[in-house]
């Protein structure tokens, strides 16, 4: 992703807000207009078009304007988006609907996926938190280059993973082989949560082979029976983007494909802390091109962990949805938290 000028910026900025607020493109008498840059409408159409070599802007053969690619809102959300905080009142409103009803998981995941969907008008999409039972077998250390080593860990239920492991400087004390036998012997089923609590007791080097075994076992966890819930998918239907009935197939077809959303929120928000977004299929996942994920993990660290998240088109208000996610997650962590005591 190539470095921006603070024109650019300024330009690819206005643009995607424009753009999320009307959902018509763009074009440069609407940014000098609107935009004090300080500049005439043709330096801004240059500056447009470079934006659209870069593959940050596209042009719609039917108008003169621009609107954003994928591309351009991940550089958006990356480096233009203002980090905001849900406003204090409106943590308090939620917090309060959430008092309202027993302490029930089911509830709580109803009334996250619920108030997520009434105030951004999206889809929302709630996993219930899962907790982790899978168990340690063996790990085998194959080389792969002088820094680089294939860790394949097996897992009592039979399940393999594999990961390559950059040691960087850290050093082996002795063997790959005799490093992966005292593994074994002091790993033997283990659960993942089990597994974390040693890894202090282990050098610099051992310590970072048994925390890649630790997310390998939380990821197989929390792949596995994902209870996954939806909320307010017609809203995508409303957007213009999917106003046509080839376009709503494609929605049905995400909502359709069996496990296909519970991969995604496996691989990325579950395995990853903060909010995740997602936008365009990050070139890993076709069918959600057109789509964007706000995804946020919750629950109680490295045990139980669920996920809460909004589903939409890349033209959404992230700077809105964002926060709102990240929210909903630190008030879900905080009541799993306090049932589970």
């Amino acid at each position: 992703m190539e470095t921006l000028t603070e024109r650019q910026e300024q330009v690819l900025d206005f643009i995607i807000r424009e753009y999320i607020r009307s959902a018509t493109p763009v074009g440069s008498e609407t940014i000098v207009k609107r935009r004090d840059l300080g500049v005439r409408s043709a330096t801004v159409r240059a500056e447009m078009a470079r934006l659209e070599e870069l593959g940050y802007l596209t042009h719609p053969h039917t108008s003169a304007g621009r609107t954003p690619t994928a591309l351009g809102y991940r550089y958006f959300v990356g480096f233009l988006m203002r980090e905001t905080s849900l406003p204090l009142r409106e943590q308090r409103m939620i917090e309060h609907q959430f008092h309202q009803v027993d302490r029930d998981l089911e509830q709580w995941i109803r009334l996250a996926g619920a108030i997520l969907t009434s105030r951004t008008d999206t889809a929302s999409l709630v996993a219930a938190p899962r907790t982790r039972r899978s168990r340690f077998k063996r790990v085998e250390l194959v080389p792969v280059s002088e820094a680089n080593v294939l860790l394949l860990l097996l897992l009592q239920d039979g399940t393999m993973r594999r990961r390559i492991v950059s040691l960087g400087a850290a050093e082996i004390s002795g063997t790959l082989q005799g490093v992966a036998e005292e593994l074994n012997t002091q790993l033997l089923d283990l659960t993942s949560e089990d597994v974390r609590a040693m890894s202090s007791g282990f050098s610099s080097a051992h310590a970072l082979l048994v925390e890649h075994v630790v997310e390998l076992m939380i990821d197989t966890d929390l792949e596995y029976d994902l209870e996954l819930h939806r909320y307010g998918f017609v809203n995508i239907l409303r957007q213009p983007e999917f106003a046509g009935t080839e376009n709503m197939e494609r929605v049905v077809m995400v909502l359709e494909e069996p496990g296909h959303l519970e991969s995604i929120l496996a691989e990325i928000a579950l395995s990853h802390g903060g909010v995740q977004v997602i936008i365009g299929g990050e070139d890993r996942w076709p069918q959600m091109s057109d789509f964007t994920l706000v995804l946020a993990r919750y629950g109680v660290a490295w045990r139980t962990t669920g996920v809460v998240g909004l589903m939409g088109p890349m033209r959404m208000p992230y700077s809105r949805n964002v926060p709102i996610v990240s929210y909903m997650a630190e008030l879900m962590s905080r009541l799993v938290r306090e049932r589970s005591t």
